[in-house]
């Protein structure tokens, strides 16, 4: 449909829509729109007595007249590839619905973050789908309508794809570079993080040997970035992490933390742990965020694994290994009842929509729920960061 042929390269798809494109057609919808509504009000206003259903029916004849009489724009059409699968017949008529839909031509915002986000992504996908699925049958694909989302949402990753591939063919052999060392050192980073963390668990619970080889594990790692080299990094909060499992870790910073002897060690264990804040992640960044498999079952957030469906949660999961319970345990152990009290710093806000948890902090602290904007400036509710307030300075900050 883009007179390219199908091994062609991301960098030779179409131009992505301009910044002009995009509101010259939100411009043309919204004109559109008015004068449906307004065509719309004066039918139904000629008829004062008309029932529900009578209004139903006279809305969907002038809807139905206005769409037959849409002026399309003009529309630049791709050159036909002579070995496309696709007809020239099929290629105009999906063409003419485009231009029926206000698009001067076929192609999609690829830089978006989201493609789906981006409502000309989504009118351009509907449009595609809806043009290919008959061809689809002709040519004896079997599609059944409750495929049809799932083939949407791969259309949306293939956008969302060639816009990544694009934009790294920007980027300079310098640019490409720095990437690679920035990886490097965050994963050299969780590894040591990851080492620290399953040697003071087994210093604790020596007989606890399986949680403590899976603790070694650099996914398990939450994500973090750094705003410049001089000042602390944030957490990018696990969302895979279930509320007991992230008490353990939260725990076991702190445990490292207070066994570190010499002034030596104290900076580098508070090096490698310590965050000026904690944020949730991003839609994208869920996605991206690498999560350990083999982990025991209720060491997983409840809704995480609800996402990936029965199969995978069941791949992924060993027996449960009464996570919540040692969570708590360890939070007791840790932190202690004394002058150091435990209170949330909002790490992990619930994930937005219906994904949202319901999870209680893990102890009793004072303090206001707060988005995923919330900033370590202040108490707000959520499991995953704890934050120890003492009388003695030293210990002062998040772990």
């Amino acid at each position: 449909m883009m007179g390219l042929s199908p091994d062609a390269k991301p960098e030779e798809l179409p131009t992505t829509a301009s910044a002009e494109e995009l509101a010259s057609w939100d411009t043309w919808r919204e004109r559109r729109k008015d004068a449906f509504s307004q065509r719309l009000k004066e039918a139904t206003d000629k008829h004062p007595d008309a029932n529900e259903q009578e209004i139903k029916h006279i809305r969907k004849r002038v809807i139905d007249q206005l769409k037959s009489r849409l002026v399309p724009v003009t529309f630049h059409a791709s050159p036909f590839a002579a070995n496309s699968a696709v007809s020239i017949h099929v290629k105009r008529e999906m063409e003419a619905d485009l231009a029926k839909h206000g698009f001067p031509r076929f192609t999609f915002n690829w830089d978006a973050a989201f493609a789906h986000d981006v409502l000309w992504n989504s009118v351009a996908v509907d449009i595609t789908v809806r043009n290919w699925v008959p061809w689809a049958k002709r040519t004896h694909v079997d599609v059944v309508e409750s495929a049809i989302p799932g083939i949407k949402t791969r259309f949306f990753q293939w956008i969302t794809n060639q816009g990544v591939t694009r934009a790294k063919l920007k980027l300079t052999p310098a640019d490409l570079a720095a990437q690679r060392k920035q990886a490097q050192y965050e994963r050299s980073t969780k590894r040591k993080i990851a080492t620290l963390r399953a040697d003071t668990f087994l210093a604790v619970y020596p007989d606890k040997k399986i949680l403590g080889h899976l603790l070694r594990d650099p996914d398990a790692v939450s994500d973090f970035e750094e705003d410049d080299a001089n000042s602390m990094p944030t957490r990018v909060s696990a969302h895979w992490r279930s509320r007991g499992m992230e008490a353990i870790v939260r725990s076991l910073d702190q445990v490292a933390l207070k066994r570190a002897r010499s002034t030596q060690k104290k900076m580098s264990v508070r090096g490698l742990l310590d965050r000026k804040d904690v944020r949730a992640p991003t839609d994208e960044e869920r996605n991206n965020q690498l999560v350990p498999a083999r982990f025991p079952k209720d060491a997983y957030d409840s809704n995480y694994l609800l996402e990936q469906g029965e199969f995978q949660a069941d791949y992924i999961t060993t027996e449960s290994m009464d996570i919540e319970n040692l969570g708590m345990e360890m939070v007791r152990k840790s932190f202690g009842t004394g002058p150091c009290s435990l209170a949330d710093n909002g790490s992990r806000p619930p994930p937005p929509g219906t994904h949202a948890t319901t999870q209680q902090p893990l102890a009793t602290a004072t303090g206001n729920t707060a988005g995923p904007s919330a900033t370590a400036t202040g108490n707000t509710a959520g499991p995953s960061g704890l934050r120890c307030k003492c009388r003695n300075k030293r210990n002062k900050g998040e772990i």
